[in-house]
């Protein structure tokens, strides 16, 4: 009978729950319960593989069976940053304003415009990008958390050098940085450090800047945060080009 079969689907759920997240959400789904934040946490797992479409596949079923306002939320962010990490970026943005719409609270709306700033500014729309952060500010401030205002700075930061506002990217970096330390999340001081190292590139200063890459790389190293690390040898490469370091280039 249908309640036998959804009662076996629940019970096959349990067992599965922290073993396998994906044959979780699907026997809940078949269950007829809310399977969508368990689709979520599966689709989570598989981003953290870097296995993106399928993720996105998971976020886009969840997103489907979706009630509460919370999974809507989450669901429209994870599928934001699924699609900027496979380039769509127009997609991407569109997806947090889905979120910003769903949003509940003040740290909700700015989780929302980080995520739509950081799709503008791959797209260099860097004039809607600073006016949403313009917006999200003083929203930011006040909720006085490191960890978002850290993400804030990163991005205001590296609009900035983008535009080649040198001193005001530095700052950005630099505040970037104490407030990663702050929270604790050795992953977003990294990322700080990486846009230090860029802030003095700019300005020629091939020494501190590749100081800045040096620490970055160690950190990302430290942490398993193996895309800042890629990325950052590519500039601690560069940086020793120009120092005549060949042993390092190499």
């Amino acid at each position: 009978t249908r309640s036998r079969r959804q009662a076996l689907h629940r019970d096959a759920a349990a067992w599965y729950q922290g073993r396998d997240p994906l044959l979780h959400a699907e026997h809940l789904e078949r269950a007829g319960e809310g399977a969508a934040s368990a689709y979520l946490e599966a689709a989570r797992a598989l981003a953290q593989d870097f296995r993106f479409e399928r993720a996105l596949e998971l976020a886009e079923r969840g997103r489907a069976l979706a009630v509460q306002p919370a999974e809507h939320y989450g669901l429209a962010c994870l599928v934001g940053e699924l699609l900027r990490d496979l380039a769509r970026i127009d997609a991407s943005i569109a997806a947090f304003e889905v979120a910003l719409d769903a949003a509940a609270d003040d740290e909700q709306r700015c989780r929302a415009w980080l995520g739509m700033v950081a799709g503008q500014r791959l797209a260099e729309r860097h004039d809607e990008a600073l006016e949403v952060l313009a917006r999200a500010e003083p929203v930011a401030t006040a909720l006085g958390q490191a960890k978002l205002l850290a993400e804030f700075h990163i991005l205001r930061g590296s609009i900035r050098f983008s535009l080649g506002h040198e001193a005001e990217c530095l700052a950005d970096h630099e505040t970037a940085c104490v407030e990663a330390r702050r929270a604790g999340l050795p992953g977003l001081e990294a990322r700080a450090l990486s846009g230090l190292g860029d802030a003095y590139y700019q300005r020629g200063r091939m020494i501190t800047a590749q100081g800045h890459f040096d620490h970055c790389v160690r950190i990302a190293r430290d942490h398993a945060e193996t895309r800042i690390e890629v990325a950052n040898l590519c500039m601690r490469g560069i940086t020793s080009f120009y120092l005549h370091d060949a042993a390092a280039v190499a």
